[in-house]
């Protein structure tokens, strides 16, 4: 995959089919900045990975979650969490903060909250683990860098197709044609919003990556937040 990158770089953007304009190791960085970009801009890069809570111990840190294979790099950002069958209330941290981070109580954890963003996430819990818990994690991740031709691209087509147009703003940047780096971040744009139409099925036409629509279907009951510390 990463030789493709690099030809429909230099070939249909940078024009550049003599290597006089671009070597391989500055379009191999673009490459991996695009191919970065492109994951975190659609989470595309899903992973369902175990993450085991210990006694005591409330924070668990993105960087402790083992990746599934070497072709992910990283955890930034947790969608949903189980234990067993039992789905966790995943709450945003302020809210989390307000009513359990310091409740007191421990057992089985039954919530959770991301307090830190990106590859330096973090994962509260509570009640605090009172035993060994494993939890499973539907995560978004960042795709590991490609060095050569064995390196394994973990980005689903057809996001493939965005990232030669990010590669190519980047070296436009470089070589000061900011006129043309701008038309290829638009393209880049169009090719990724279209990405998301394409992956998105038709049959759910209301779904929302960031759960809105999820919301809208929850019961009344689950839509409210109680004003109340929780005894």
């Amino acid at each position: 995959m990463l030789i493709s990158y690099q030809q429909t770089t230099r070939r249909l953007m940078l024009n550049d089919q003599t290597f006089a304009k671009v070597n391989d190791f500055d379009l191999k960085d673009w490459i991996n900045v695009a191919r970065n970009q492109v994951a975190g801009e659609t989470e595309c890069c899903r992973a369902q990975v175990p993450l085991t809570l210990v006694p005591s111990q409330q924070v668990y840190a993105f960087s402790t979650i083992a990746m599934p294979s070497a072709s992910y790099q990283g955890v930034i950002a947790v969608r949903l969490g189980f234990i067993g069958s039992t789905r966790l209330d995943f709450r945003s941290f302020e809210w989390f903060s307000e009513f359990y981070w310091e409740s007191g109580a421990v057992g089985q954890p039954v919530r959770m909250a991301q307090q830190g963003q990106g590859t330096l996430g973090s994962l509260y819990f509570d009640p605090v683990p009172n035993a060994s818990f494993l939890v499973s994690l539907d995560t978004a991740t960042l795709p590991a860098p490609l060095v050569d031709v064995t390196s394994d691209e973990i980005i689903p087509a057809i996001w493939t197709d965005a990232v030669p147009y990010f590669a190519a703003y980047m070296g436009f940047l470089q070589q000061g044609d900011k006129a043309a780096a701008d038309d290829m971040f638009a393209r880049y744009t169009a090719f990724v919003g279209r990405g998301r139409t394409a992956a998105t099925p038709s049959v759910l036409p209301d779904y929302q990556p960031d759960g809105a629509a999820a919301k809208q279907s929850m019961p009344p009951a689950r839509q409210q937040v109680s004003q109340a510390r929780p005894a």
